[in-house]
Formats: C-alpha cells, sequence, structure tokens
C-alpha cells in the first residue's frame, strides 16, 4: 500500500529550504526511496508550509528515515524552520485521477 507522510513547518526562509532541497535532490539522483514530493504553502497562514511525500510502502518510508543522509538532510532542514514541524504519517486508501 502506498504510504505518504506530510510535514507541516514553519519558515521565514523558504529560499535557502527549497536550495537545500535541490541539492538533496541532485545528491540522491538514482537512490532515492520518496516517488513524489510536493512542497505547498498554506494562503491563509503566512509562512506556513506543507511538504508532501510520497512512498511505495510504510515500510519503505521506514527504511528511509532511517537512513544516514536521510537524517542529516532532516537535521539541515529542521535549522531553517521557526519551531518544531509537525509530522502525519497517512496509508492511501484511494487515488483517483479527477
Amino acid at each position: 500500500m502506498r504510504f505518504v507522510q506530510t510535514i507541516e513547518f514553519r519558515t521565514s526562509r523558504i529560499d535557502e529550504f527549497n536550495q537545500l532541497l535541490d541539492e538533496w535532490l541532485a545528491s540522491t539522483e538514482g537512490n532515492r526511496i520518496p516517488t513524489r514530493g510536493q512542497l505547498t504553502r498554506d494562503r491563509d497562514r503566512d509562512g506556513t508550509y506543507v511538504q508532501i511525500v510520497e512512498f511505495p510502502s510504510y515500510e519503505e518510508a521506514m527504511e528511509n528515515s532511517n537512513r544516514a543522509d536521510t537524517t542529516a538532510f532532516a537535521e539541515r532542514l529542521a535549522k531553517l524552520c521557526d519551531g518544531p514541524a509537525v509530522f502525519r504519517n497517512l496509508d492511501v486508501l484511494r487515488d483517483d485521477d479527477l
């Protein structure tokens, strides 16, 4: 079953966040577990963002979380945030093209 993780965070440094994300994408080319990622901005709460990351399964998401490079990347991102992130772990029950 596919799995989605959402990460809600606040930052006033979104350009630096995106730069770090671009560096991670380049450095993990061909060696990534996540299959899709979206970065969204909350229109109603300035400086609030939600990163949506899709994985083939919950097990593979947990494997990804346990990787040293993922931990280092997450620590670098956290330093750009204005407080702790909120994580939600979601099993995909249905996915419709609309």
